[in-house]
């Protein structure tokens, strides 16, 4: 078996389709590229990709993965920054999901519309994409407490919401059944 640390580094080149793959949907490419933190034995449960934050190439390539012994997630930006986060199931306090309210994007298109009957129609062409725009800017996700204060967030497009709730059940499951295991372990251990 092989660990992470002897394994060989990937080259810009692969580094960059492994990411491509994730983002056209590679379930294997993303579990991939979680692979580089996590311990070999641990099996990766979810691993998603699960948007873009911000706009035009500038933005953060957003990851979401649970596996049998944490949650993490990983955001990859312009020039190959990289924020990896995670913490352990048994040490989560809390999670909170986040999906932001439409009524803002409904006053600003409305906005638009009035504000094209005085401009000659200009701003209806930004109508088609404003959605898009918006949900660039305020996104959908999940945040995980986890012991000590650590956050690990996990944003998302709105298209791709139910990616985090499926992360964010997961998280729930794998969490309460070492829980259980955890008590069941104690309660047969011989007291002496």
């Amino acid at each position: 078996m092989t660990t992470a640390a002897s394994e060989p580094a990937a080259t810009p080149t692969e580094r960059s389709s492994l990411i491509r793959r994730s983002v056209d949907g590679d379930k294997k490419a993303t579990a991939q590229l979680f692979r580089q933190f996590v311990p070999p034995d641990e099996q990766i449960y979810f691993a998603e990709y699960l948007g873009v934050q911000g706009f035009f190439g500038l933005g953060q390539l957003s990851f979401g993965c649970v596996t049998e012994r944490r949650v993490a997630s990983l955001r990859i930006g312009a020039l190959d920054g990289l924020i990896y986060q995670d913490g352990f199931l048994a040490d989560v306090n809390s999670g909170v999901i986040f999906l932001p309210s439409e009524l803002p994007l409904r006053i600003l298109m409305v906005f638009v519309l009035l504000f094209s009957l005085v401009s000659l129609g200009l701003p209806l062409l930004i109508l088609p994409v404003l959605p898009r725009w918006y949900y660039r800017i305020k996104k959908c996700g999940v945040v995980f407490w986890i012991r000590e204060g650590v956050m690990v967030y996990m944003f998302s497009n709105r298209g791709k919401f139910a990616k985090v709730r499926d992360g964010y059940r997961m998280c729930s499951a794998l969490r309460e059944k070492r829980i259980q295991q955890g008590a069941e372990g104690a309660r047969s251990r011989p007291s002496g």
